[in-house]
């Protein structure tokens, strides 16, 4: 698993009461050694927020089959056995956006 992977979450819980995908946002320096990963929810409804929830549409590489945004506002930490499966990959420049809209809402 990889920083950036799109993963579907198969924990049901407050946060996630239905299966539905992630962004691996954890460094790759601890991924291998991590029980738990933290992850941005992925969502195709919910309010515009451009600057925390960034937008994209499904291709082939992401696994993503309707246009959603990752929400950079709505961070989970869930165990390494909650994720069922990896369906694709977020691409180099909508990773750099969302670095960026990390970097706003952690003040970093």
């Amino acid at each position: 698993m990889k920083r950036g992977d799109v993963v579907i979450l198969a924990e049901r819980g407050a946060l996630t009461g239905k299966p539905r995908p992630a962004v691996v946002i954890q460094s790759d320096t601890v991924n291998d050694l991590a029980t738990r990963v933290v992850v941005a929810l992925v969502g195709s409804s919910g309010p515009e927020a451009p600057a925390f929830r960034i937008a994209v549409l499904p291709d082939a590489d992401n696994g993503l089959v309707t246009a959603s945004r990752i929400m950079v506002d709505h961070l989970v930490t869930v165990a390494r056995s909650s994720i069922a499966r990896q369906v694709g990959r977020i691409d180099p420049v909508t990773m750099r956006a969302v670095d960026a809209a990390l970097r706003r809402w952690l003040a970093l």
